[in-house]
């Protein structure tokens, strides 16, 4: 072989040489490529599930909250003020007339009075003698609606009261309403309750009477 003849053949082997590093690095590349494609693509799953975790927690928080908001509100209830009876009565002097004298029929033109028995909230007077004068301006508002049979409300009457610690928490009173210009017929009477510190209201009681 000569001379020409081996500078060929180098030149050949030298090329298919060249040939077959860019080959290679190529599919070195393609494979990088294919790789990368995918571990974006794991990072992408990845991402839209830790989205997904994140909004979970982010509603088990929500409802978290709002079940710790009811109970805060029901613990609020329970010591808060209540309507323990509201009734028509034939008239009131102390406490205890709430029941003792109910009665379920009013005169048209007279006074209809109705007795409300509540329990304001407790304080403890014993060990906190700030409490105990706290408690004494306490403010309490008992109000009554009156409504006809056709449930439209005829009469609201409202009265502030002060916890006074003597009488311990249950406290009844009167309200008065006259009915000159009430129909004959059926009535219903609502009561509640407010702790004006605390702006917690009773649950509403309600009775109903007769206006004859």
């Amino acid at each position: 072989m000569n001379r020409r003849d081996l500078l060929a053949v180098g030149a050949v082997t030298a090329l298919a040489g060249c040939l077959g590093y860019e080959l290679q690095a190529t599919e070195r590349v393609a494979e990088r490529r294919v790789r990368l494609a995918e571990l974006e693509a794991t990072v992408a799953v990845r991402e839209e599930r830790i989205a997904a975790l994140e909004a979970h927690v982010s509603g088990l928080e929500t409802s978290l909250a709002a079940a710790e908001a009811r109970r805060n509100a029901l613990e609020r209830q329970v010591d808060g003020p209540r309507v323990n009876d509201v009734s028509l009565v034939s008239g009131w002097e102390r406490f205890g007339d709430v029941v003792h004298r109910a009665t379920t029929r009013v005169t048209r033109g007279s006074l209809a009075t109705l007795a409300v028995n509540f329990t304001t909230p407790s304080v403890d007077v014993e060990t906190d003698r700030g409490r105990q004068e706290t408690a004494a301006q306490r403010l309490t508002t008992v109000s009554v609606t009156l409504a006809d049979e056709a449930g439209a409300v005829v009469g609201t009457n409202e009265r502030e009261l002060r916890y006074f610690v003597e009488t311990g928490r249950v406290g009844e009173t009167p309200l008065l309403f006259d009915t000159r210009g009430f129909s004959p017929g059926e009535y219903g009477a609502v009561a509640r309750v407010r702790d004006v510190v605390d702006g917690v209201d009773s649950r509403p009681l309600a009775a109903r009477f007769t206006v004859v």
